[in-house]
């Protein structure tokens, strides 16, 4: 393992002085989280797996959080917060006393160094190989530090979504002095002000944080964290029934099935905002051609889908918007499953029966495809049956990331789970030009609709929630009929855990906040 300073910091932490190693804490303070895959980044500006996103809303603070109930935007690092008349300058009274897990005071200087990191893409402290997060800050034109504990957001118009941005992720403030010290190597030894601090990852074999006991809410229940990807739901299923971890995510619906009739186990379950969908990839003919999209819209049976990969546990999708989210367009009429107009279509548009495409496919489950392979075989199969040869491909999950960001597929299976519960974090994220730049494209679909993007930008803008919808319906029939991408399913958040943990509430935005989770004694209800 690379040389660090952070198992010393941890004893400075957790309190142990002295150079003899201290015992392993008992048992009841370490909790075990099974995952479907590893962590990719954890830089909050250059991480886009929700893998990774599962340490940062640990190991990090935002200016502002959603509460632990819901989406309603409350008081984090900025204790109070103003607006001025127009809009365009907010104001952040920041909370005192707080420090970075590295000892270093955190001020308004981190908070405006965190931001420029975001907007400038020559930053010097950029190291990620692109800033995949820069369109959804680019209304904020410069953070003034006015005193220690303020700090001015000057933005170049009004912003409807501004403050909900800033509850992101991406906006998590990192601490300057370790950045400016450890350069990339702040991906791996990620340092906030978070309830957890970061102690090692072992690639694909485990991740550990440890609490710190300076937070500024509380010291955390638990001692340590250790999250240990395991690739299979039922593995995950089998590992909590033999006490080797405690929490399981991303779990299938045969083993939510099973797990919600075992007696020794709790499943939980909470409305998803999620979409799992199949991006086309506008760059590469034929999908250039519309009517070739809608070829494959027409083929794809979502009750097959629905009724065989989701155990009729999912809603079939037919928007981008989830249905469990304000902003979903319920007059849209979905694309009928219809393989002879496909093929109407396909010979309108001039492909050639047996034409190639090279299909991108997941192997690891997620909150929105919990069984990507019968997904996979379902639609390869439908792509046969209208004259297509698919080639599937299934690289590990980080390479799967990269190779779809730099557009490297035809087609591929992806899906969204919303960082912020506003339309704009699906539609803008996914569909607006801005975001279809390689190498980490967001849109994945590569769509360049002037129109949408006109539509989406005006949405921004606005600060009434009726006209906020009005142009997002319409930027949803544009979609619609340009169909660059063919919606799937949406699907309810779930976690399984074992009897004795306590504390934990699954959050409707799929944010893992373990800081009031605890594990009670053995034999305790």
């Amino acid at each position: 393992m690379r040389e660090s300073i952070w198992p010393l910091l941890l004893m400075m932490i957790l309190g142990v002085t002295g150079c003899a190693p201290s015992p392993p804490p008992a048992h009841e303070s370490i909790l075990i989280y099974g995952r479907g895959q590893d962590a990719v980044s954890l830089d909050p500006a250059d991480a886009e797996d929700g893998e990774s996103v599962k340490i940062l809303t640990n190991v990090f603070d935002t200016l502002v959080h959603y509460d632990e109930n819901g989406t309603e935007i409350v008081p984090a690092l900025a204790e109070k917060w103003e607006t001025s008349a127009d809009g365009k300058t907010w104001t952040f009274q920041l909370r005192e006393g707080v420090r970075f897990h590295d000892g270093t005071p955190f001020d308004g200087a981190a908070v405006a160094f965190t931001f420029d990191r975001l907007i400038h893409p020559d930053n010097p402290h950029r190291y990620g190989a692109a800033n995949p997060y820069r369109a959804d800050y680019a209304t904020i034109e410069k953070v003034d530090v006015t005193s220690p504990q303020e700090v001015v957001f000057r933005l170049k118009e009004p912003s409807g979504v501004f403050l909900r941005k800033l509850a992101m992720f991406p906006a998590s403030i990192v601490s300057p002095t370790s950045m400016q010290k450890l350069g990339d190597r702040f991906r791996t030894e990620p340092v906030g002000t978070g309830a957890f601090v970061f102690v090692e990852w072992l690639s694909k074999e485990r991740l550990t944080l440890a609490a710190n006991k300076d937070y500024w809410r509380g010291k955390p229940a638990i001692e340590e964290v250790i999250f240990k990807p395991i690739l299979e739901p039922a593995a995950r299923r089998r590992q909590l029934l033999s006490g080797e971890i405690h929490m399981a995510d991303e779990l299938s619906i045969p083993v939510r099935k099973q797990i919600e009739k075992d007696p020794t186990l709790v499943l939980e379950t909470c409305p998803g905002m999620n979409t799992a969908y199949l991006a086309m990839n506008n760059d590469h003919p034929p999908f250039n051609d519309v009517r070739v999209r809608q070829a494959i819209a027409h083929a794809i049976d979502k009750s097959a889908i629905a009724r065989s990969a989701y155990e009729d546990a999912g809603m079939i999708a037919s928007t981008l918007v989830p249905k469990a989210m304000w902003g979903h367009h319920p007059a849209l009429n979905d694309y009928a499953y219809d393989p002879n107009r496909s093929r109407e279509l396909l010979k309108e548009a001039g492909v050639a029966p047996g034409t190639k495409v090279v299909f991108y496919a997941m192997r690891n489950s997620r909150p929105y495809l919990p069984s990507p392979e019968q997904v996979t075989a379902i639609i390869t199969q439908e792509l046969k049956e209208i004259g297509f040869e698919p080639i599937v491909k299934s690289p590990d999950w980080a390479s799967y990331l990269d190779q779809v960001g730099n557009g490297e597929h035809d087609i591929c299976l992806m899906g969204w789970q919303t960082d912020n519960a506003d339309p704009d974090n699906f539609l803008f994220a996914l569909l607006d030009k801005e975001n279809a730049i390689p190498p980490k494209a967001h849109n994945l679909s590569f769509y360049r609709s002037e129109e949408v993007h006109q539509l989406l930008v005006e949405a921004q803008r606005k600060t009434e929630q009726d006209q906020r919808l009005s142009l997002y319906e319409r930027a949803q029939t544009i979609i619609h009929d340009d169909c660059p991408m063919v919606p799937l399913m949406h699907l309810d958040l779930a976690i399984a855990r074992t009897k004795n943990v306590a504390g934990y509430k699954l959050h409707p935005t799929g944010l893992v906040m373990l800081r009031s989770a605890r594990l009670e004694p053995s034999g305790s209800k």
